[in-house]
């Protein structure tokens, strides 16, 4: 059901999953996507987020508890938010949920993205202590200044991305489709047996091409 574990002993004895374990999960299977643009990490992320939604929420509904309503009570549940060392698991899943949220179409998931981060940039504004929350600062300038999508379509997609992942484009989402991907991103595009590109921003995307170096042109004016 996607539930995690923290801890699982020979004799039976587990300690369930906290916040972070699974936002940590979620955020490494989008990346595994993004090397692989194997739509399963998708899925398995999709499984855990939902999971993670319906037991680690906030009356709220913007931040997430440390801890699961299936925990044993505690006298507060924690909220993490600041970033230090390890940024906290409430910035890791805001950046999770935009990410997510627009590979699978699940615009619920980048409205809950957007409220975190608007939430906690009104608070770090006031106190004008950025460098504790770092990650926060990572996750507005990724919806507020990205560099739009990149969509990806036919047999040479892998070996483009090789070329993509080796240059630094600032929060330039990446989405993949050998010819086997049923996203609704992909809908309605389709390939003469080479591969297409199409750059978007915010789901609308240009016009596709085969150059990829027009792409980069592109990418590198923004």
């Amino acid at each position: 059901d996607g539930k995690l574990l923290r801890t699982k002993s020979i004799s039976g004895n587990s300690i369930d999953g906290f916040l972070e374990d699974y936002v940590t999960i979620i955020d490494a299977l989008l990346m595994m996507y993004e090397v692989q643009f194997d739509d399963t990490y998708l899925f398995k992320a999709e499984k855990l987020t939902n999971y993670t939604i319906k037991h680690f929420d906030t009356s709220e509904g913007i931040m997430f508890h440390f801890t699961s309503i299936l925990d044993a009570p505690l006298a507060v549940r924690k909220i993490e938010t600041s970033d230090n060392v390890i940024s906290s698991s409430n910035s890791i899943m805001a950046r999770c949920l935009y990410k997510l949220g627009f590979l699978l179409s699940n615009q619920r998931y980048v409205t809950r993205a957007k409220k975190m981060v608007d939430s906690m940039m009104d608070y770090i504004s006031k106190i004008r202590a950025p460098h504790f929350y770092s990650n926060w600062c990572s996750a507005f300038i990724e919806q507020r200044c990205n560099q739009g999508e990149l969509l990806m379509i036919g047999e040479e997609v892998i070996t483009i991305n090789k070329e993509l992942q080796s240059q630094f484009y600032l929060n330039l989402i990446i989405a993949g489709n050998k010819g086997l991907s049923n996203l609704e991103i992909f809908e309605g595009k389709k390939t003469n047996g080479k591969t297409d590109l199409y750059h978007c921003e915010n789901g609308f995307c240009n016009m596709p091409t085969e150059n990829y170096h027009l792409i980069e042109e592109n990418l590198n004016k923004h």
